[in-house]
């Protein structure tokens, strides 16, 4: 009997499906998303990390667009005011380095991100509400975005949080989860 070949070990574990390309563009779809405080991007993102591991060492190069989303929203916080919007991208470097700490992983920075871009959406949210609305209406439609910026902000948290604390634990998942078995219907 002949031996069976095995994988190498750097192998990817799960199945590849699609091109290292189309893999690079989804991981920086699923970034941006991320860094707009959607939670469930981030372990998407692990995923295609998982299935494209050649990919990894390129994730540094995600956080420029980290960068460019907080730039974007310090602009946006600034109001046009520059000393606001440096005051804003200040405080968005200070927060980043308090959720990362000092040598952060994948996870960690895209989180930590996530938890920034939210904080500086709900802070616009919040200046926008706060000003006087010349009409029932506009008042009401700035009250719902700062009501969903604050839930962003809540789940983007939420989700570093448990990070945080799994990794202060040690807990890794026994086994893949499912959301749904796509037979059981």
């Amino acid at each position: 009997m002949g031996k069976k070949k095995q994988a190498p070990p750097d192998a990817p574990k799960k199945k590849r499906h699609g091109s290292v390309e189309s893999a690079r563009e989804m991981v920086k779809l699923l970034t941006v998303r991320a860094n707009e405080g959607h939670p469930e991007a981030v372990g998407s993102i692990e995923k295609w990390l998982e299935a494209f591991p050649e990919l990894k060492p390129e994730c540094r190069a995600l956080d420029e667009l980290a960068e460019k989303a907080v730039a974007a929203w310090a602009a946006s916080v600034g109001f046009g005011d520059k000393l606001a919007e440096q005051a804003a991208r200040d405080e968005a470097s200070k927060l980043k380095q308090e959720l990362t700490g000092d040598s952060p992983s994948l996870l960690d920075r895209v989180l930590a991100s996530a938890v920034v871009v939210a904080h500086m959406a709900h802070t616009r949210a919040a200046v926008m509400a706060a000003q006087k609305a010349d009409h029932p209406g506009i008042r009401e439609a700035r009250e719902r975005v700062l009501s969903a910026a604050q839930k962003r902000l809540a789940a983007a948290v939420k989700a570093h949080r448990l990070l945080a604390h799994k990794k202060e634990k040690r807990m890794r998942p026994k086994a893949k989860l499912k959301v749904f078995e796509p037979s059981v219907a």
